[in-house]
């Protein structure tokens, strides 16, 4: 959902920047609201997405450690017979 809002974000920075936003502002001073506007908006998705994707490479490495230790538990027999 973030990364989707970012891109979007994103391609409404490039429009205003193009002026072929379908709300373009007028005036340079609107421009430069709402250019701001979405920038900060485009760096907050961008913080939550990153947020997002280091929880899941966490929980990705905890799967692996604990898949391999389940592994070597097997291997030794300390973790019952293997069926």
């Amino acid at each position: 959902m973030s990364i989707q809002s970012a891109i979007e974000t994103n391609f409404q920075l490039l429009q205003f920047t193009d002026g072929s936003h379908p709300q373009q502002p007028s005036s340079p001073e609107e421009l430069a609201i709402a250019w701001a506007a979405g920038n900060e908006a485009l760096t907050s998705q961008n913080k939550r997405a990153k947020a997002f994707f280091d929880w899941q490479f966490r929980l990705l490495s905890l799967g692996v450690l604990l898949f391999t230790a389940w592994r070597v538990l097997i291997l030794f027999g300390a973790a019952g017979p293997a069926h």
